[in-house]
C-alpha cells in the first residue's frame, strides 16, 4: 500500500485522474470501476478535462457499476448510477454496450448479482478501481462485518450509511438495502485507488491504514493489496509530514 498526500483537493483529484489515465494509455479498453459520491467528483472532472485536451482517450474503456441503493433506477437523483452517468459515462463518451450497471429495481436482486458476477468472471478482473471510504469504514456497500471473500450481493445497510445517504437526496428518501460488488471483486482489481479528503475522514483513514485488518473495518483489508494507492489531502491525513516510505512502513508496497 502506498500513500500520497496532496496539499489541496484539486491536486488530489488531478493525481488520481493521472493514475487512472496512465493505465488507460497502456490499455485503452481497460475495465474501470468508479465510485459515486462527493469525494471523487473532482477526479472525474479532471479525467474529462484530460480527454478534452487530448491527453488520454477513455472512450473505449469498459465500466462496471460498483453499487446502488435498492429500489432506485438510473434516473433517480441521489442514486449511484445516475451520478456515474452524469459524471463519468456522458463526459467521457463511454459506449453504452461497454457499461454494466446493477438493476436495483429488479424483482430478483439475487439474479442481478448472478448476472454481474457472470460478467466479471468473463471480462474481469477489474483493471482500475477508484473507491472512497465510508465514515464506518465501508468500501462500496460492503458494510462492517462483511465477508472479505464476497462477490456481488445484497446488503442491509449499516445505520451510519442510512444516515449519511440522505445528503445525496433532495428530499427524505428511505434507503435500507443496497446491492454491491463484493470485497473479493474489488480486491482483485489490478490497481486500486482509494481517495479520501476532509478532517472528518482522518480517524477512519488512520484506522483503515494502520489498524488491525478486520471486517469490522472493511477498508482495512486494503492494507494488504499488492497495488493499492491511498490518496489523501492534508486534512484527512493523520501524519501529513510523513514521507511516502514512512507511510508504507513494514506493510510492503
Amino acid at each position: 500500500m502506498k500513500k500520497i498526500v496532496s496539499g489541496s483537493i484539486e491536486e488530489q483529484a488531478k493525481t488520481a485522474a493521472e493514475i487512472i489515465a496512465s493505465y488507460v494509455k497502456k490499455k485503452p479498453n481497460a475495465l474501470l470501476c468508479l465510485a459515486a459520491g462527493d469525494t471523487p467528483t473532482e477526479t472525474y472532472a479532471w479525467m474529462a478535462r484530460m480527454q478534452r485536451e487530448g491527453l488520454v482517450d477513455f472512450r473505449d474503456c469498459r465500466l462496471i457499476g460498483l453499487d446502488e441503493w435498492a429500489g432506485l433506477d438510473e434516473n433517480t437523483e441521489g442514486g449511484c448510477i445516475k451520478y456515474i452517468i452524469d459524471h463519468v459515462v456522458k463526459p467521457l463518451g463511454l459506449k453504452k454496450e461497454n457499461v454494466v450497471f446493477f438493476d436495483a429495481c429488479s424483482e430478483d436482486l439475487d439474479e442481478e448479482c448472478a448476472r454481474v458476477n457472470k460478467y466479471l468472471a468473463a471480462e474481469g478482473p477489474i483493471d482500475v478501481s477508484l473507491m472512497g471510504v465510508g465514515m464506518n469504514g465501508h468500501i462500496a456497500l460492503n458494510e462492517p462485518g462483511c465477508d472479505f471473500n464476497s462477490t456481488a450481493h445484497t446488503v442491509l445497510l449499516d445505520p451510519i450509511t442510512v444516515k449519511v445517504a440522505q445528503k445525496y437526496f433532495q428530499k427524505p428518501t428511505p434507503v435500507t438495502q443496497g446491492i454491491t460488488l463484493g470485497m473479493k471483486q474489488i480486491w482483485d482489481s489490478r490497481v486500486l485507488v482509494v481517495i479520501a479528503n476532509g478532517k472528518k475522514k482522518q480517524a477512519i483513514m488512520h484506522t483503515s491504514m494502520y489498524g488491525e485488518v478486520t471486517n469490522a473495518v472493511p477498508a482495512s483489508a486494503l492494507q494488504n493489496h499488492p497495488n493499492c494507492i491511498v490518496s489523501l489531502d492534508t486534512a484527512a491525513d493523520s501524519a501529513a509530514d510523513w514521507d511516502l516510505d514512512s507511510a508504507i512502513g513494514d506493510k510492503g508496497e
